[in-house]
Parts: C-alpha cells; structure tokens; sequence
C-alpha cells in the first residue's frame, strides 16, 4: 500500500514510538523480565496480556468470566492537554486507512474524565490491527481521516505548537489483533506527557516553550515520567473483572500514571487503621488482583465510609513523587460517584491518574488524582 496509509503508520507526527515493520510493537505491559509469557498472579505479571499479531492472547488465571457485552471504558490521563478525544484506525496491508468518522467521544475528555465504548465497529477486533491516536482541538468538524492526512500532507514532523489552534493527533501503540477479541469489560487510558519537558497547562495557557530539558528534567519527571524520544505519551489497557460477590464491594487498582511507576495503593479504616484494600507495587499497566477482585464489606471502611484514607505510595528508593493522602470521599467525588454505588453487589477500579494538570510535583500538597471506575458499568441504565 503507497502510500498516505503507510505514512501514516510510520510517521512520527510528534508521536510515542511505533514500530513499522510487519510485527508492530506491542502495548507496554509484557510479561516482566525473565518470564518465559506465561501469566502469573503477582502483581509484576498483571499487565495486560498482549501477544505478536500472529498469537494466541494469554488466558486469564480467573476465566471464565461471567457472560457480559464488550465494554472499552477509555480515560484521558494525560497530563499537558486541556481535553482530548481518539481515533482509532484499522491497519490493512500494513498501512492506516483512517476512518470517515469523527473522533471519539462526541464531548471530549478533560484530565480523567472517562467514556464507555460499547463497540469500535465496523472494525472487526478478532483480525485487525488497530492503530489509536490521541486527538486535540478536534472541534473543527474535521474526520480522523481528514486530520491525520493533513498532517501526512505537510511532509514531515509540524511545528510543536500546532495542536494549540488546529487539530493534531498523537500516535499510541498499536493494539494487536485479537487483543480486544473477547466479549470482556477492558479499560484503557492514555498517560504521560506529549511534550515531556513541559509543565502541565503552561503551553496552552501562555504559549511558553516548557523550559529547558536539563534544568527540568527531574520536575518533568514527577510530572510526565520518563520514556523513549519526543514523549512519555502512552496508552495502558487491562481487562476488567465481573466476578462479584454477590455481598461485598470488588475492588482492582491499575497504574495509569507512567510519572507515578512502580506505586502502592492503600485504603484504611481511620478508626482502626486496618488495611481494607492493597495494591502493592504497581508499575504502569499493571493491575491487581488480576484474576478477581479483592472483597470488602461496606462496614469495613469505616463510618462514614467517605472517611477511609486512600494513600498513594512510591516503592523504596523512588523519589520521583511524593507520598500522597486522601480520603474516600475526594476519590468518589472525582469519580463523579456517591457512597451509594457501594450499596448494591459491584466491582470498581481504583486509577492512579498522577499529577494534576497545572501542579507542580516539587511544591503541590495534593498533586496527586485516584479515580474509580465501574468495572462493569450498565450503558441502559445510564441512558447511553
């Protein structure tokens, strides 16, 4: 294929590294060093199972899962753009062929804001490449097609500030076919930084250059993590459980946050300061328990249940963020979500997003952000 499609493959555009030979590189979460690919429970295994295009995915240690519809729940976890949205383009004879359709969602996404995808047709997941983009200042009316052959049609890489009046995409990995196969509830969310050196809401608020690499490489790092090339900009994808039971709350953790990798998260009783849940050492991608959530009775987080503690903590010897504090009911309240949704047997994720856009890591008392996300949320009961 000539052509614009294997441009737009190949084609940094400012982009996260992608590999344009026939085997495309996977999504960041393999198996840790020295596995021989099999999926294991400790938590340096917990990655999402990606294998090469042409094998099998590994097999999760809890299946089978409860029969349920294919859910993507998507969040935007990048940390230096105002809102995004995403294209995602099938790869057919080892080139783009970006869709006619707009960008996704119809709203676009602020700093943790998430939506749920109940299908990414006409694509057919079980024998297609897909190659997603992150999309700024999508609000010109402008396809996918027509944004990324625009930038295809400049000739080369554009000039960094671009994105700020026109719209711009930002390649992520390719998601392998087969990867999205399964009738499952999978999350995804893109993080890091597309401009790695920049501080957060700095470039879109003043136009500034985002400082100098060598004197704000160890803030940048607290902020964007670190990476290979132009960006730390990544995209992290797991399934999500729907084995409940039936009487307590389920719970899984995933690090969404690349600045914030390896990290632990705590929630504790204040009253008793017993641990409630744990999800310890996470690196970015990885999710735990991997097999089924961890259960916790409602009385179990304490009275109110918004008082538990939630502590993000880095791994000894990582100096790269702060420990971080805050309650249940900060976590709920930026989740969108009420003590309510525990009323009722369902399982939720805990999200490390890391810093807020427009903090500084080095002087913030709370530049940290959790989320929590339905793992199994009910699109016609919520009227979508």
């Amino acid at each position: 294929m000539t052509s614009v499609a294997w441009r737009l493959t190949c084609f940094a555009i400012g982009a996260a590294l992608v590999g344009c030979s026939s085997d495309h590189d996977l999504l960041a979460q393999r198996p840790g060093p020295g596995s021989d690919g099999a999926i294991g429970d400790g938590p340096a295994q917990d990655g999402f199972p990606v294998g090469p295009r042409d094998g099998a995915p590994a097999v999760d240690a809890g299946d089978p899962e409860p029969p349920g519809p294919w859910l993507l729940t998507l969040m935007n976890g990048v940390v230096d753009v105002d809102t995004a949205r995403f294209c995602f383009v099938p790869i057919v004879d080892g080139g783009d062929v970006p869709p006619d359709e707009m960008p996704l969602p119809d709203q676009a996404l602020s700093f943790g804001a998430h939506v749920v995808l109940s299908t990414l047709a006409p694509i057919d997941l079980a024998t297609t490449d897909v190659h997603p983009y992150l999309v700024v200042r999508a609000d010109s009316g402008a396809s996918c097609r027509e944004i990324l052959e625009a930038q295809v049609a400049e000739g080369g890489p554009l000039p960094p500030r671009i994105h700020l009046v026109a719209p711009f995409a930002w390649s992520l990995p390719i998601i392998p076919a087969g990867t999205l196969a399964e009738s499952r509830s999978y999350f995804a969310i893109a993080n890091g930084c597309t401009e790695p050196f920049a501080e957060p809401g700095r470039a879109a608020a003043d136009g500034g250059d985002g400082g100098d690499a060598s004197d704000g490489a160890s803030m940048a790092a607290a902020i964007c993590g670190t990476g290979f090339g132009s960006t730390t900009l990544g995209l992290s994808l797991v399934k999500l459980s729907r084995q409940e039971d039936f009487v307590k709350v389920g719970f899984q953790a995933v690090n969404g946050s690349n600045a914030a990798a390896p990290a632990t998260i705590l929630v504790e009783n204040p009253l008793s300061n017993a641990t409630v849940f744990l999800g310890d050492s996470l690196a970015l991608g990885q999710i735990t328990p991997r097999a089924r959530p961890a259960y916790v009775a409602r009385g179990e987080f304490g009275f109110p249940l918004g008082s538990a503690s939630v502590r993000v903590n880095p791994v000894p010897g990582n100096v790269s963020f702060p420990e971080f504090d805050t309650t249940m009911a900060t976590v709920l309240s930026a989740s969108g979500l009420d003590e309510g949704v525990f009323d009722g047997a369902a399982n939720f994720t805990f999200v490390m997003l890391g810093i807020v856009p427009g903090q500084d890591a080095a002087t913030s008392g709370n530049p940290f952000r959790v989320e929590l996300v339905e793992n199994a949320p009910d699109l016609a009961a919520d009227g979508r």
